[in-house]
């Protein structure tokens, strides 16, 4: 669990992103939230970026490969990211 937070949300995608890996590797992987930020953007959008490191024991996994995750709705107001870069209204 990330400190501070109650939830098991990133623990909850930690299995998810792992068992995505392991189906596109052919091999099982593990991966660990690194950090979980936010990014303003240039017309002031929010966007929430969760990094993953994931390692597996196949061959090029071994040290781990960073994989981002972006969240798809504003974890503040509910906006869904696609919406919100068509510039479509909140």
């Amino acid at each position: 669990m990330i400190l501070g937070l109650s939830c098991e949300c990133i623990s909850n995608i930690e299995k998810l992103v792992a068992e995505t890996i392991s189906e596109k590797i052919g091999a099982p992987a593990e991966a660990r939230c690194e950090a979980v930020g936010f990014s303003l953007g240039g017309e002031v959008g929010l966007l929430h970026l969760t990094n993953f490191k994931v390692t597996s024991e196949k061959k090029g996994w071994a040290k781990g490969k960073s994989i981002p995750v972006q969240a798809s709705y504003c974890p503040f107001c509910g906006v869904a990211s696609d919406q919100r870069a068509k510039g479509e209204p909140a």
